[in-house]
């Protein structure tokens, strides 16, 4: 039974129907003690059946429920089937007791008979040899359901560890945040309330283990430069994010490489030195890959590369693996829409604007100047529907002040429409969620600065980063992965009708306390660690993470154990 809220109340009614049986074993076997108490009085014989029907109810409780797990598709543990055929026979028993106790019952009026004990009193009805058998199979159900709660308990407890230690790490780290607020505002103290309000150990059971560890680069690419970047993409046009594009930005590296059974090759190779890819030489180290739908057609199956500070920005199509510039400027260029790509510090991703389910937009910003545009695509004509600065105020509220802002794309109703952004400030706590309605901008959730963070897991560190990901398959990038490089740290946060909570959680919220252990066998103790979702399977769902760690040829990719007990 998966949900443990449910487990521990089987586990209640199973510890309810031990106490009936020693109790009905103390009936049947303690003749001497009861003699005193048991004279045969009506309220006597009452109290009796209480007790007797009180193993009845449990006994029935018990069996309805697990019968109801298995209605509903839970799989049941051993343990649990055998809870399951010890109730049976336990409420079988109970009612034979309800029997007797009913014919000992005295009628209204009668003359009181007094018995010299209720054991003395059972054998005259039942013989000695049926009692005798009564006694011995009650003994027999009471040892045998000790040793099948032990079981159980000991399983619930191994599945629910880690939980129960996410679950003990955020909320040490709650009150060290509390202490360390002398002075608390009314609004702060409500936002760290809010925190412990919010605390959950999922019943998910999340854990993960590799699909593939790679110790010498990927598909020929040997990840062996600190400069070296991952990214995904649609190579084959089919709608599924199942090839890695690594390049290595300044050097001219790019390799895009396909994955089959674990056997990743490439599709398209320039090693170190090499000329880039369909004209862009990728000679500068300040150069980014990202994929995008040119073409509207919901499909990530084109390339933009940009350099920030030159105004260079180059989109690519791919026919039968030769790559060609369908929008190219610079370098040194004009940018892309009236944006410049002036600054160092200019980014950029795809972004859902019309709510239509496809990453056919492109949002450029420039962190610490209040800079965000969104531009549209029309024939290969791109203009802004949304523009603020240089300087400028941001977007939604969020002011965009920091040179440490980051931002990405969110699907945060699960509507399988990226059309959220999220936008956050590592070191602070803070995290803000927009939506967009006809081209305003307003939060959802916003917290800071600084802020408490999310669903317990806190931004306090200027190493904290964040990605969307599909972490139920469904296809649908809908929870939010933070991760904290060199720390160990790794949460995964899903949004139940506004409220963030944990479905994974691995080491600490804040900045204090010992790293966490990684996650899925990857520790995450390199500060160079970075981590995507991967349609490793070629399934249309990025619900694998990769992990890589750049200079020393590390990938792996790991994959969600589903527990169902």
């Amino acid at each position: 039974m998966g949900d443990p809220a449910s487990a521990m109340a089987a586990l209640g009614l199973a510890a309810n129907i031990g106490q009936m049986i020693e109790y009905s074993i103390r009936i049947v076997t303690k003749s001497k003690e009861l003699r005193k108490s048991l004279d045969g009085s009506l309220p006597e014989n009452r109290h009796k059946q209480v007790v007797t029907e009180s193993l009845l109810s449990a006994s029935c409780t018990l069996s309805a429920f697990i019968e109801s797990c298995k209605a509903a598709d839970k799989a049941l543990s051993p343990e649990d089937e055998h809870l399951r055929d010890i109730s049976s026979a336990c409420g079988a028993i109970a009612s034979d007791l309800l029997d007797e106790l009913e014919r000992l019952r005295l009628m209204s009026g009668t003359k009181h008979v007094k018995w010299d004990s209720f054991r003395q009193a059972l054998k005259t009805v039942w013989g000695k040899a049926k009692l005798d058998l009564l006694a011995h199979t009650l003994e027999m159900y009471r040892n045998e359901l000790k040793t099948v709660l032990q079981i159980s308990i000991l399983k619930r407890l191994d599945v629910s560890d880690s939980r129960l230690i996410g679950l003990d790490q955020t909320s040490q780290s709650i009150l060290k945040e509390t202490q360390a607020s002398r002075k608390l505002s009314e609004d702060n103290f409500m936002v760290l309330l809010e925190s412990f309000r919010r605390l959950h150990v999922s019943p998910s059971g999340a854990n993960y283990s590799p699909v593939s560890r790679q110790v010498e680069g990927v598909g020929g690419y040997d990840l062996r430069s600190s400069l070296d970047h991952i990214t995904t993409f649609d190579y084959d046009h089919i709608g599924k994010l199942d090839h890695l594009v690594l390049y290595r930005p300044g050097h001219g590296a790019i390799f895009i490489v396909r994955n089959n059974n674990n056997n990743f090759t490439p599709v398209y190779a320039q090693a170190d030195g090499g000329s880039g890819i369909g004209g862009y030489d990728l000679q500068d180290s300040r150069d980014r890959i990202f994929a995008f739908d040119y073409s509207h057609s919901g499909k990530l199956d084109h390339l933009a590369l940009y350099r920030p500070g030159t105004g260079t920005m180059w989109i690519l199509e791919n026919k039968c693996g030769v790559f060609n510039a369908v929008y190219a400027q610079g370098s040194p260029g004009a940018g892309i829409g009236g944006y410049d790509l002036a600054s160092s510090a200019d980014r950029a991703f795809a972004f859902d604007y019309t709510h239509s389910g496809k990453l056919d937009h492109l949002v450029l910003y420039r962190p610490g100047t209040g800079t965000m545009w969104i531009l549209e695509n029309k024939c290969g004509v791109f203009t802004a529907v949304y523009a603020q600065g240089s300087p400028g105020a941001g977007i939604g509220g969020y002011d965009l002040g920091s040179p440490a802002d980051r931002a990405f794309a969110f699907d945060c109703s699960s509507s399988g429409k990226p059309d959220h952004i999220v936008l956050y400030r590592p070191g602070t706590g803070t995290i803000w969620i927009l939506q967009n309605r006809r081209g305003d901008f307003s939060p959802i959730y916003h917290t800071g600065d600084p802020g408490s963070g999310i669903g317990g897991y806190f931004i306090k560190s200027p190493d904290d980063k964040a990605f969307a990901f599909d972490f139920n398959g469904s296809g649908m990038a809908d929870h939010l992965a933070f991760y904290r490089p060199g720390a160990g740290t790794f949460w995964i946060l899903e949004n139940i009708q506004g409220v963030f909570r944990f479905v994974f959680a691995e080491g600490n919220p804040g900045t204090e306390g010992d790293s966490g252990g990684g996650i899925g066998g990857y520790d995450l103790l390199s500060s160079a660690d970075r981590a995507f979702g991967f349609d490793y399977t070629g399934s249309g769902r990025a619900n694998r993470m990769a992990f890589y760690r750049p200079g020393t040829g590390t990938f792996w990719v790991l994959q969600r154990d589903i527990n169902n007990t």
